[in-house]
Order: C-alpha cells, then structure tokens, then sequence
C-alpha cells in the first residue's frame, strides 16, 4: 500500500522524476497489452468463420459436406482423412470434391494432414503435410467411386499406423520471453456414405451365395475386427471424428465409433 501510495503522491519533482523512470515500463506494459488483445481479436476472427458449422454440430442438425469436412480441420493436429471411395459415392463425386478444396483453402495453425481413400481396399494419396501444400490436385480427381466395397475398419487401421509413434511438439514464445511447449494431437476423420462390410470384402463372396451359417459367420468377422481396431484406436488415444454422408450410412455405427474414441459425429448432406 505504501507503495501504491508513494505512485499517486502528488510532488511536481517527484512526479517528473518517477515519470522518467516509470514511463518506458507502463509503455511497454500497455504494447503488451494491445498484442495479447490484438492475439485474441486474431483468434475470434479465424474462429468466426466456422462458428456457425461448430454451432450446427453441437444441435445435431445436419450440415453440408462442403462444410463439414474442413470444420474438422483443427489447430495444432494431426489428422488422417479416411474417406470412402465406394460405388455408392458416384452421386456424391461433385461436392466431395469442392469439399476437399475447402479443407486445402481452411487456414490452420501447426497442423498436418495425409489423405487415405477406401473402398475394397485402401490407398494412401499423400502422407503429412500443410493443408495448403498437399498435392490436391493430383489426390482429388483419384476419387472416382470404382471400388465396390466398404473395408472401413481396415482403412481405419491403416490411417492408425500412419500417425507419429511420439507426440509432435514444438516451442512457442508466450508473453515475450516465456516459452511454452505445445504437442500435436493424433486424430482422425472418417467419412462414408454406407456400411462397414471388410468381412465380406475380403470372403470374395457376394450376399447371395452364402448359407446363413456363412454369413453369421463373416457378421461375427466383421464384429471382431471392428472391436479389435476400435480398441487400439482407444489404447492409442486417437479420436476418430466421423461423418455420415447421406441416409444410407451407418449412422448408428459412426455415432458410436466417435462416442467410443473421443471424436465428434456429424451428419451430412450433399
């Protein structure tokens, strides 16, 4: 309190003294004043943009595929986008396009992002990279919805061995001259149009042609290898954020899978 006091003392050589002195201290407490706001409106500004998209997730209401597919593009991540390339995707071909272009234009900070299609099999269209420097150009026309089948699970598992083993992380300055240490998070996205059927895929086979005792038997294949990924996505602490494209997806399933690893579910139009 003396102190406070001793400040608002009103002595004219006192004033001018503490002023020369005291001056270059307030003015650099007010610069770092106006940066840290300066940070923060920055922030509200880039947020802005998707408020209305993270606000339509949050009430469950459906959202466009252009939109949703770059809202989940966050800061400081990296992300697989896990994205089905299955014959049912044919109608779909357009906006899934557009909204790969809007995940390359989305501004992020201190993210990367690898690209990796499914059908009856899976394939890697690049690995981590920026969003604006990802080779979209040659990754968006390979999506053609030729392949006829939905090995979700085993997409999933290979977007799980292409994450880091250890945590990426990097020093950023905070307030001048602290440092603080800030750490990537492994996620994934996955987006599909139907239902996941790796069991059949891989049994060659057609629905038709099996007994009922062969189809309850790849069922009981497609459970297993569904609780056996969906567990090392858990042990691994990687959320899977998923999107259902349309009515005939699995909702039920993604729901699921997102609630099970931490993710976000969306549903999505076209």
């Amino acid at each position: 309190m003396a102190t406070v006091r001793h400040w608002l003392s009103y002595d004219e050589q006192g004033v001018r003294q503490q002023g020369r002195r005291k001056w270059p201290w307030l003015l650099l407490l007010l610069l770092l004043l106006a940066a840290m706001v300066a940070a923060g409106l920055f922030a509200l500004e880039r947020g802005d943009a998707y408020a209305d998209i993270r606000t339509a997730i949050a009430g469950g209401e459906p959202v466009a595929i252009q939109s949703a597919l770059p809202a989940l593009l966050v800061d400081n991540a990296m992300i697989v986008y896990v994205v089905d390339d299955s014959g049912s995707m044919e109608d779909k071909l357009l906006p899934l396009h557009q909204a790969l272009r809007e995940v390359s234009d989305k501004p992020s900070e201190n993210s990367e992002i690898a690209l990796l299609m499914f059908g009856n099999t899976n394939r890697e269209l690049f690995d981590f990279t920026s969003p604006g420097d990802a080779p979209w150009d040659k990754a968006i026309p390979a999506f053609t919805a030729s392949s006829g089948g939905t090995a979700m699970f085993t997409a999933l598992a290979a977007a799980l061995d292409m994450m880091p083993d250890q945590p990426v992380c990097h020093d950023e300055s905070r307030l001048l001259f602290f440092n603080e240490s800030v750490c990537r998070e492994n996620r994934i996205v996955l987006m599909s149009d139907g239902m996941a059927n790796d069991a059949f895929v891989a049994s060659n086979t057609t629905l038709a042609s099996l007994s009922p005792a062969q189809e309850a038997e790849l069922v009981r294949k497609q459970l297993a290898l569904a609780i056996s990924v969906i567990e090392r996505l858990a042990q691994s602490d990687v959320p899977v954020d998923t999107i259902a494209l349309g009515s005939d997806a699995d909702e039920v399933a993604l729901r699921r899978l997102s609630e099970l690893t931490g993710g976000v579910f969306i549903e999505a139009y076209y």
